[in-house]
């Protein structure tokens, strides 16, 4: 559960305390690692509590609520006035949305314990695991983080199909900068990666971070020349002596090349500076390590005027100061029924 700075929730989840591990946990969850604040901890209801006073707690302080109707709920024999009082909080609450979740009970159950609730849109948990249930959630509470997770799938669905094109450098021109700052401990990195290649790659700090804050993920990127320079220094340590600076460059050539998918018999006829024994060395340090470098931000002139930043909104880029789980996302392009 996110902490709330500002005293203000997204989202409150009202539940019958049996159904808080198997069901709300897990949601809450999935829904917090999407950027979602949720307050529950206060919401466990228990036989003799006030739905309705419960259920005013939470939108005094949220912007939604979420009542999990399930055969636990039910079993706390509300009285029909607290249940009717679930329609009427939205219109007394202008904006603010009740959401009832149905868990394990179908719209007989529904409707036989209460006809008010049965009427109202629901979101049905069966078949639906916790991260597609957050989506649904998301999509009422908060469109444009559903827009975000729906750039972030089809970024994920366009790197399957990303293919290796060769454009002259004089041909790649700077992106708009697509993020207006890195967190501090991100810059620290990029500073461990300009000292290592200070030598070889003499530019200034601030050309570097202005670099990374052109690219969509620059987590990513960073992890990436993070790679790169490890793999260097242990060719070094491996080689067990200094390397000159043509050496030093035309390594850190071939993985720059190996990174974004160049293939291995082409950088190896082309070395000039390191014997092939030297570059077949490289390629093993190399191996394991699959990221691609994002070029996507990179355009040919002709392509991106560069006062045109309108594009970056519709582009996925990387959030701060947590980004959505990569686990998360590849369950999402897994399911069958979440429609993009």
């Amino acid at each position: 559960m996110k902490y709330s700075l500002d005293g203000k929730w997204d989202l409150f989840i009202s539940h019958a305390s049996e159904d808080k591990i198997g069901f709300v946990q897990p949601l809450v969850s999935a829904l917090s690692a999407l950027g979602v604040n949720v307050w529950y901890d206060e919401f466990e209801l228990k036989a003799g509590d006030s739905l309705s006073r419960s259920i005013d707690k939470g939108l005094l302080h949220s912007s939604f609520g979420i009542v999990v109707l399930s055969p636990a709920f039910f079993s706390k024999n509300w009285p029909e006035y607290e249940l009717r009082g679930l329609n009427s909080k939205e219109i007394i609450s202008g904006n603010k949305v009740i959401i009832p979740i149905w868990h394990r009970v179908n719209q007989s159950d529904v409707l036989s314990f209460s006809p008010s609730l049965a009427d109202k849109f629901a979101i049905q948990s069966e078949k639906m695991t916790p991260v597609q249930i957050a989506v649904r959630v998301i999509e009422i509470i908060r469109p444009d983080l559903l827009r975000a997770i729906q750039n972030r799938i089809l970024w994920n669905l366009r790197r399957r199909l990303f293919e290796v094109q060769e454009i002259p450098l004089d041909q790649l021109k700077k992106s708009p900068l697509i993020h207006k700052e890195l967190p501090d401990d991100l810059v620290g990195r990029v500073r461990f990666i300009r000292a290592a290649l200070l030598d070889v790659f003499p530019d200034s700090i601030e050309n570097w971070i202005d670099g990374f804050l052109r690219d969509a993920h620059p987590s990513t990127e960073v992890g990436v020349w993070e790679g790169i320079v490890t793999a260097l220094l242990e060719l070094q340590t491996r080689k067990g002596h200094h390397m000159s600076g043509d050496y030093k460059r035309e390594a850190l050539r071939i993985l720059l090349s190996l990174s974004v998918g160049v293939d291995y018999r082409r950088v190896r006829s082309s070395a000039s500076a390191m014997s092939v024994a030297d570059v077949d060395m490289l390629v093993k340090i190399w191996v394991g390590n699959k990221e691609k470098i994002d070029f996507e931000c990179f355009k040919k002139e002709a392509e991106l005027n560069k006062e045109d930043t309108s594009f970056i909104g519709a582009i996925d880029k990387e959030r701060f100061p947590e980004d959505f789980p990569e686990e998360l996302i590849s369950e999402l392009l897994r399911s069958y029924d979440f429609k993009i």
